[in-house]
């Protein structure tokens, strides 16, 4: 989907490349959003977090759990849901929690930013 969306530019300097991103973020941002694909996904997640009692319950929601891993970089761990759940449902504080014990770094930003295990739902509803 995102090869779609995204397609392959010329290269250019990486500074102009930031600066054009800077530039044109929120037009990018809004022009995504209504595609088809990511407006269904945005609206499954928030049906999703409406209903959720728990963190747990949240991340039993499939469309909850895609959303979360594909907007922490981890979109190619959706199709290993069980892993997901323990890892972002894990303690970042824990020495011996799950994501300390991972050889995949990318979970840590994730699971210290949500932090579910110390906040509940509080950060994620915040955010909306």
């Amino acid at each position: 989907m995102l090869d779609t969306l995204f397609p392959r530019q010329p290269r250019i300097s990486p500074f102009v490349a930031l600066r054009q991103a800077e530039t044109n973020r929120d037009r990018d941002v809004g022009i995504t959003a209504r595609h088809p694909e990511v407006a269904r996904a945005i609206a499954g997640f928030r049906a999703g977090l409406a209903v959720a009692t728990s963190p747990e319950a949240l991340l039993r929601d499939p469309r909850v759990l895609e959303v979360l891993l594909m907007a922490n970089g981890l979109g190619d761990q959706v199709p290993r849901a069980a892993l997901a759940r323990k890892a972002l449902l894990s303690g970042p504080s824990d020495p011996t929690a799950l994501i300390h014990r991972l050889a995949d770094q990318r979970w840590k930003p994730g699971t210290e930013t949500f932090d579910f295990a110390r906040r509940g739902l509080t950060v994620i509803r915040n955010r909306r």
